[in-house]
Formats: structure tokens, sequence, C-alpha cells
């Protein structure tokens, strides 16, 4: 039996198949990373992807306000105190103001809200890929 084992392990020796698994087992590690890095690509398309949604979708809800407030201040409007309540802030130009200011500001408070969802992203997605990498490592 020892001369069996002995005569296997020369055939494969000389036939090198620990080289060629060493090989395969590599290129199956970098074909395992290359996955993940496209996955991780497209987590980030997604994630960058709702925080606009989200931007897109307060500033819908903010103009969805200014217009019932357009509402009120009409002379249709249905009670009359807020009516004239609101129509009197309309005359001395609060509205006005108010969305003058916002349209001035409002490319800064999206910025901001887009630069502190990105760098709370990436590091989520950083950490996310390392975690990944370290377990390949580990089984690789």
């Amino acid at each position: 039996m020892p001369a069996l084992l002995s005569a296997l392990s020369w055939i494969f020796g000389r036939l090198k198949l620990g080289e060629l698994a060493g090989f395969v087992i590599k290129k199956i590690a970098f074909s395992k990373i290359v996955l993940i890095e496209i996955a991780m690509f497209a987590l980030m398309v997604i994630y960058f992807g709702a925080l606009l949604a989200i931007a897109n979708f307060l500033f819908g809800q903010l103009f969805d306000i200014f217009n019932f407030t357009k509402s009120l201040t009409s002379p249709t409007g249905g009670n009359e105190i807020t009516s004239i309540a609101l129509a009197v802030l309309s005359s001395l130009g609060v509205f006005k103001a108010f969305w003058d200011v916002f349209n001035l500001y409002a490319p800064i408070f999206i910025s901001l809200f887009l630069m502190i969802g990105a760098k709370i992203g990436i590091k989520l997605l950083e950490k996310l890929r390392y975690s990944i990498s370290g377990l390949i490592k580990t089984y690789v």
C-alpha cells in the first residue's frame, strides 16, 4: 500500500495538479471579488438614487404645502377668518419672502443632505466590502 501511495504522489507531482488547483482557486477568488465589487457598485447606485428620490419627495411636499396655502388665500376659500388672515400675511409679503429665501438656500440644503447621506452610505458600503472580502480571505 505505501508503494501505491508513493506511486500516486509521484504521478500527481509530475502532473503538477497542486499548481493547477492553486491556479483554479485563485481564479475563483478573483471572480468572487469581481462579483462583489459589481454588487457593491449596484448598491451604491441604488443608495444614491434613493437619496435623490428622498430629496425630490421632500421638495414635492414643500411645494404642495405652498400650493395649499395659496388656495387658502383665494377669495373662494371656505373659512372667512382664515382667508382674511392669510390674505393679510400674503399682502405683507410673508409668503413671497419665505419662498425667496427658500429658493436661495435650497441648493445648500440639498447639497448638505446629499453629502451627509453620501458619507454615511459610503462608510456603510466600505465596511460591508471589507467584511465580505475578509470572509473570502478566510475561506480561500
